[in-house]
């Protein structure tokens, strides 16, 4: 998809090193025509970053033109309320290429967000300018393509889309999104672009189609005890069930490679989907999970503890024995011991309690799931991968070239 912004851009850096083989003079606008500018970007682990500007011209442009150019480009982002006024960095020039009727300058990457305006002052006239219109172009995200599927019940689902280039079906990667991308309080496509959940398959080099439904809204803490919004989540895990029934029929995914990771509301989504449907996945990666089983956050006021030390994310005995006892019978309710999970969750998770994925890592071990795993991040390691905040253990799951092999390692029978 592409979007046209307007903006202003700045970086300091004086490009030499091209071969000089000839003394052309510095070429005018009416020679170079600027067609259009594309801010190449990519996903990180906290969303877009961008790391370089291509320019397209009306002709073919020689590497001469552009010889021991000057070329200064200044990133400035809006206030914020760690920042009350704007804020001007440098960004580095990595690099200068030439090739037909464009010129890629490569930029030293940085994060996007909060990214009011880019600004350039070049020796080249035609590239200096206060505000420039760009499309935005975003690796692996722009390949997904937007459609939406009507159940057999009528639920509706609005959904992105990725698959390979492939002759024969390829495995299924279902991306369940957090509370933070859902229409209501985003954007379209926040889904794929507000971190690596959704790129990180196809980026790893698997060959694997990915299903990714944007949410309208996000559910409450608790949602067993919330009567509407549960029957909605399961129209939606119907729905979803639907849809990947007939991306199977067509061919186009293989029956036996369904794999399901969602995080922090997503990874809560994903647990009632395998509970729902548990016959339909080879593996899931659950990530920060919401408590869709247990209501224990809004119970016992675990939920947005960010100035709460690690004894105030702790339950007594007894309310651990009690909220043990009540997830155990929720889950006698469907057998999903034969699916292959790992779990992952930082310690002392401010927003979304670690008890979801440490109990039911508990429970299903003692039922019997014999390919069952899980990760506990201390706040060492939260730290050290510079999360904002303990909650955002994905960055450190989808980072782990081993976990991701795990998951496409796994087949269902």
């Amino acid at each position: 998809m592409l979007r046209i912004l307007s903006i202003i851009l700045g970086i300091s850096l004086v490009l030499t090193g091209c071969v000089q083989t000839n003394n052309k003079a510095t070429p005018s606008s009416d020679e170079l025509a600027i067609q259009q500018v594309n801010a190449n970007m990519y996903i990180g682990d906290f969303g877009k970053r961008l790391d370089s500007l291509t320019y397209e011209f009306q002709h073919p442009v020689n590497i001469n033109h552009f010889e021991g150019m000057r070329f200064i480009v200044h990133a400035i982002f809006s206030a914020t309320n760690d920042t009350p006024s704007t804020v001007s960095k440098a960004i580095k020039v990595t690099s200068v290429k030439v090739h037909g009727k464009s010129l890629t300058i490569g930029l030293s990457d940085f994060d996007t967000q909060n990214l009011e305006r880019l600004q350039i002052d070049s020796s080249v006239k035609a590239l200096s300018t206060y505000q420039l219109n760009y499309y935005t172009k975003i690796r692996t995200v722009d390949e997904f393509k937007h459609h939406t599927f009507t159940a057999k019940d009528g639920t509706t689902l609005s959904y992105w889309l990725y698959l390979p280039n492939s002759q024969s079906p390829t495995p299924l990667m279902v991306w369940e999104h957090g509370g933070g991308e859902v229409l209501k309080s985003s954007y379209l496509r926040a889904n794929l672009e507000a971190n690596r959940g959704a790129t990180t398959w196809i980026e790893h080099h698997e060959k694997t189609a990915v299903l990714s439904v944007q949410y309208p809204e996000n559910y409450s803490f608790g949602i067993a005890d919330v009567p509407d919004q549960f029957e909605q989540m399961q129209r939606y895990n119907t729905a979803k069930y639907e849809l990947i029934q007939t991306l199977i029929k067509s061919g186009e995914v293989t029956p036996n490679r369904v794999y399901i990771s969602g995080a922090s509301s997503g990874g809560g989504a994903a647990l009632r989907f395998i509970m729902q449907y548990p016959k339909l996945f080879a593996a899931a990666l659950v990530i920060a999970p919401k408590d869709t089983i247990v209501p224990l956050s809004d119970r016992y006021d675990l939920a947005y503890k960010f100035n709460a030390g690690p004894n105030a994310l702790r339950l007594s005995q007894a309310e651990y024995e009690s909220s043990y006892q009540e997830m155990e019978n929720a889950l006698s309710d469907s057998d999903i011991t034969s699916v292959p999970m790992w779990f992952a969750h930082a310690l002392n998770d401010h927003i979304c309690t670690r008890y979801t994925s440490t109990m039911m890592y508990d429970i299903l071990k003692r039922k019997g799931a014999k390919n069952i795993h899980i990760t506990l991040y201390s706040d060492d390691i939260m730290r050290a991968y510079n999360t904002p905040y303990n909650h955002f253990s994905w960055v450190p799951t989808l980072d782990n070239a081993r976990i991701i092999n795990w998951v496409y390692a796994q087949r269902r029978p």
